[in-house]
């Protein structure tokens, strides 16, 4: 009898467990590596890329997701690869177009999510890998300075909009929830 109670106990306590897990949104997922503002929306950042392929034929472009709804925002989840014949180099980025917010002029964020060298099979979703900054080194140079160059990243800017991109997506949260108890402005 004891071990049949405490079988219905583990149980319950595994089903809750599941449920909080789906219900709070826990993922596996790592923070992104790097983040940038863009000052324009996905169309523009795809017509962007694009260009630079066009001036630089080792560039490859492919999307491979989008997520999100209308009302929220939408990611748009790509591939970038920079490949000669000495490198082989992918980068797994999420462009995040957020629709919600008329009072941001450029709340729009690219995320770096993955950093890989197929040549030295090294690279992942995290910053603390020998070669890391050489890899990211590639990407500066051959997509990042293009766009800065037209003012359309920037890097250290997005902390303030993003923080208030933060505070929105909290308050719609908490309001569809109908139970907020604990959110700090």
């Amino acid at each position: 009898m004891k071990k049949i109670i405490i079988a219905v106990i583990l149980s319950l306590v595994a089903v809750v467990a599941i449920f909080l897990y789906f219900v709070n949104g826990i993922s596996s997922t790592y923070p992104p590596i790097e983040k940038y503002q863009y000052s324009s929306n996905f169309s523009q950042f795809i017509e962007d890329l694009n260009k630079l392929s066009s001036i630089n034929k080792d560039i490859f472009l492919k999307i491979k997701d989008t997520t999100g709804d209308k009302e929220a925002s939408f990611a748009f989840y790509m591939k970038i690869e920079i490949r000669n014949n000495k490198n082989d180099f992918q980068y797994d980025l999420k462009f995040e177009q957020s629709n919600f917010d008329n009072q941001l002029k450029t709340n729009n964020f690219i995320e770096i999510i993955g950093v890989f060298d197929n040549i030295k099979n090294i690279g992942g979703y995290r910053k603390n890998f020998k070669g890391y900054e050489e890899i990211m080194a590639v990407f500066d140079s051959s997509i990042l300075r293009p766009l800065k160059i037209n003012s359309k990243i920037r890097e250290n800017a997005f902390l303030d909009v993003h923080t208030r991109h933060l505070e929105i997506k909290m308050k719609q949260i908490c309001h569809l929830k109908l139970q907020c108890w604990s959110y700090i402005l």
